[in-house]
């Protein structure tokens, strides 16, 4: 199993569950550091709101980058309570059972390679601390690995117009692309603005949010009322002022 978050913890937690039907032997990596946690805590939780999403909208470039990489765990990480679940089973196969599963955690594991051999598969694992290369023999590999958002082929002519000199999409406040054609033409994006929207553009819980950007934005009036959110933490810097803290209202 190739992947460190919910999803293959998800089929970790699967592959373990019968005991009629355990697999003889498991290898589980994961890229990162351990088998982290998600971070689903209340003010992590506050850069998933519209607020937010239009602060880190307006960060430099560069900011937007760095920030995306501290916050990557409050979206990809493996739930705590699957965690203690793979955990105890873990611990239950072990101590109770007396073992009747081979298994490997391995942290800092990255796949470089993999080919057929004979009836199974090698992996080629880049071990992110040595540097070493291993290997490890399988017959079944599975890739719980995310995705990366592309390009449709459709828009594929248009690329040279669409993209910055970094290739990436310049993409607007109201999720429209800033390209050189005629301002009636608009092109709107959806879960492909995390780099300019942050680490909530995948999530479904602004999905809703973000359609009614893009329908006022292409009826050009407010259809739906977007300037009643507020957060607990203050976002916005140009409203910083110096009342009392206690008195002011988000």
């Amino acid at each position: 199993m190739v992947g460190g978050g919910q999803s293959g913890a998800e089929i970790v937690n699967h592959l373990l569950a019968d005991d009629q039907d355990l697999p003889a032997s498991l290898t589980w990596l994961s890229s990162r550091a351990g088998f982290l946690p998600m971070d689903d805590s209340p003010f992590t939780n506050e850069w998933f709101t519209p607020s937010y999403v239009e602060y880190f909208h307006g960060l430099p470039a560069d900011r937007r980058a760095g920030l995306l990489t501290q916050h990557r765990l409050a979206s990809d990480g493996i739930s705590e309570s699957l965690l203690r679940d793979i955990y105890q089973r873990l611990y239950h196969l072990d101590m109770v059972v007396g073992a009747p599963v081979r298994h490997q955690l391995l942290a800092g594991r990255r796949v470089v390679g993999l080919s057929r051999d004979g009836g199974r598969l090698t992996a080629e694992l880049h071990d992110e601390d040595s540097g070493r290369v291993e290997s490890r023999t399988a017959d079944l590999v599975v890739f719980c690995t995310g995705y990366r958002s592309s390009l449709p082929e459709f828009l594929e002519l248009l690329r040279p117009r669409l993209v910055d000199e970094h290739g990436a999409l310049r993409i607007r406040r109201d999720y429209s692309l800033d390209w050189d054609g005629p301002q009636e033409l608009r092109i709107y994006v959806q879960n492909a603005a995390e780099t300019t929207h942050g680490i909530a553009d995948p999530n479904l819980s602004l999905a809703a949010w973000r359609s009614a950007r893009i329908v006022n934005s292409l009826v050009g009036r407010e259809v739906y009322r977007l300037d009643h959110f507020s957060t607990t933490v203050a976002w916005d810097r140009s409203s910083d002022h110096d009342e009392d803290p206690a008195y002011v209202t988000p």
